[in-house]
């Protein structure tokens, strides 16, 4: 689709492992911004065939075209931008080795889920007193120290938070919770209170059905320490799960700092109708809501995971409905379980993380042609085993930690749309490898550079990009069109500057969201994270059709890349 090379992508220099006991070289850091990759896709077009001598068209006017596509709101913003988050932890959905405090004295070994603790505490205090207690966590967990925090030093775009089908009013009935349904009276209103706390400091919320009935996945996690996963297969607890989401769907849409619902979490590897259930959820959400983002489990097969969302990502530009909701793939990344991460140093492990999602390569940039394809990871964190700490070389564990959470971060700006932490609330704070706040303090967790830019250094960058606007759109212009024209006659490269000129604006209204809508005082820089669904929605909206809206969508690829390298330049 270009005749211009694409842009040098940003690339990490990764060094061999050093052996046991020396010194190995630093890892180098991420990427100082979060500058997504948006070149244009090479080769240049792989899209329906174009015809070698085209019939001429006559494009309407620019200016016509552009004011059909609206300036992206507040939601789209919050929605669609790099998500810099992590997780909120196990407020909603208990585990013990997190919040151990929440647990009777006397509970056993095995007893480590939602279910054991409050089964346990209404056994021996009662409802009411098990009640209070469970609800003091929930509102007591985040306070306004935490939220500035978040927002000002750890400059977290969004939170990802986990809940229960228990914490929803009214679905306990017939479930192993239907005993103590009483205990969870306020719990849904307290977990709104989050989204709405959050939305004062331009947090977004990603909903995440962290436990369902039956169990996604056989962990404690799944909120009972069943040690199985019988949500699968199961007709009763999918229809439960169904109308849970559709509840919260329901209740959510009319939140603007909400970016999406995760179906699931870690569901089972080859869970049984998976991918039929996703089918039925897209489907039912869309009928509530066919705008908000829903987010999957790869249930740990990333491949499988992202053919699936590109199927569902595509754009017919003939159809006369709405796009259908867009759709993320969530993968996890953990380095201390396996039994190779076991027997592999530090040093070893920190030099895997560059292959990470290269299941992706190749998968995203031509929507047009074969969907948009978009992951994010929903956990991580900088923990590895006792094992592999026990073989690290000269440095000590905190450098190999810190160049561990920088190596990941670096992989996650590179091939992903955002990333969570897990976690950022445990007893035992700052929480060692496991807590946001102690790898965010100590530099594990970079923050990109944008992120931080004050206002006046926002103002400064956009303006130095508005200057360069009219040069940059007609040197590309230029090269895409003298490119096509030595390949035939009659491509309509109108809706290639249409494409440019709102992928420009777009990127723009990213960049300067933060100190537009909060004034003087903010600070940062967003950039457009989803970017292949962000096109997708471009295209659905466009009104395009015919054999050159391919065009549109290489012009508006490279009207984001251009802003961004005239206002991230320094």
């Amino acid at each position: 689709m270009s005749q211009y090379p694409p842009p040098a992508p940003i690339h990490i220099q990764i060094l061999p492992p050093a052996p046991v006991g020396t010194t190995p070289a630093p890892v180098p850091k991420p990427p100082p911004n979060t500058f997504p990759q948006v070149a244009p896709p090479n080769p240049p077009y792989s899209g329906p065939a174009i015809p070698t001598n085209p019939t001429p068209v006559t494009a309407p006017p620019l200016q016509s075209k552009l004011s059909k596509s609206r300036a992206p709101t507040y939601t789209d913003i919050i929605r669609y931008r790099y998500h810099h988050g992590c997780n909120l932890g196990s407020i909603f959905v208990l585990e013990k080795w997190l919040f151990s405090s929440a647990f009777p004295a006397d509970v056993q070994p095995h007893q480590t889920s939602e279910l054991a603790c409050v089964t346990l505490s209404v056994q021996k205090y009662g409802i009411e007193a098990t009640r209070a207690k469970f609800e003091e966590r929930w509102i007591t967990c985040m306070d306004a120290n935490d939220w500035d925090w978040l927002l000002n030093k750890a400059n977290c775009s969004s939170i990802r938070l986990p809940i229960g089908y228990f914490t929803l009013p009214g679905f306990c009935k017939g479930t192993p919770f239907e005993t103590v349904e009483g205990v969870y009276t306020d719990a849904w209103m307290a977990a709104k209170a989050i989204m709405m706390i959050a939305r004062k400091y331009n947090i977004g919320i990603l909903i995440d059905m962290h436990a369902l009935l039956g169990g996604a996945n056989i962990q404690e996690h799944s909120g009972t320490n069943s040690g199985q996963a019988v949500l699968w297969g199961n007709p009763a607890n999918l229809d439960h799960s169904r109308r849970c989401i559709e509840f919260v769907v329901n209740e959510v849409k009319d939140m603007d700092n909400i970016i999406g619902i995760e179906l699931c979490n870690e569901a089972v590897a080859g869970a049984s109708g998976m991918y039929e259930w996703y089918d039925q959820m897209i489907d039912a959400i869309s009928k509530i809501d066919n705008t908000l983002p829903i987010y999957i489990s790869d249930g740990w097969i990333p491949t499988q995971a992202i053919d699936y969302v590109k199927r569902k990502n595509t754009v017919d530009l003939d159809r006369a409905t709405p796009l259908p909701n867009p759709v993320i793939v969530d993968h996890h990344v953990y380095y201390c379980f396996t039994d190779a991460d076991r027997a592999s140093t530090p040093e070893q492990v920190i030099t895997k993380v560059p292959t990470l999602l290269w299941e992706m390569d190749g998968k995203d940039g031509n929507v047009l042609a074969s969907g948009a394809a978009q992951i994010i990871c929903g956990e991580w964190s900088c923990s590895l085993s006792p094992e592999t700490w026990a073989k690290k070389g000269k440095q000590t564990q905190e450098e190999l930690t810190k160049a561990f959470g920088q190596a990941q971060s670096a992989r996650f700006y590179q091939r992903t749309s955002g990333h969570y932490f897990w976690t950022l609330k445990m007893d035992w704070m700052d929480g060692g490898d496991w807590g946001f706040v102690e790898q965010t303090n100590k530099g594990a967790i970079p923050v990109p550079n944008n992120l931080r830019f004050p206002w006046a250094d926002v103002q400064n960058r956009v303006a130095k990009a508005t200057t360069n606007m009219n040069s940059r759109r007609q040197a590309a212009y230029d090269a895409h069109a003298n490119y096509w024209s030595r390949r035939g006659t009659g491509y309509e490269h109108e809706k290639w500057s249409i494409g440019w000129q709102l992928g420009w604006n777009d990127a723009k209204a990213f960049f300067e969201f933060q100190t537009v809508d909060k004034g003087r005082d903010a600070f940062g820089a967003d950039t457009i994270g989803l970017l292949d669904l962000w096109i997708r929605k471009r295209l659905g909206e466009c009104g395009m059709t015919g054999h050159f809206v391919w065009e549109f969508e290489t012009g508006l690829r490279r009207g984001v890349f251009d802003f961004y390298e005239c206002a991230l330049a320094d």
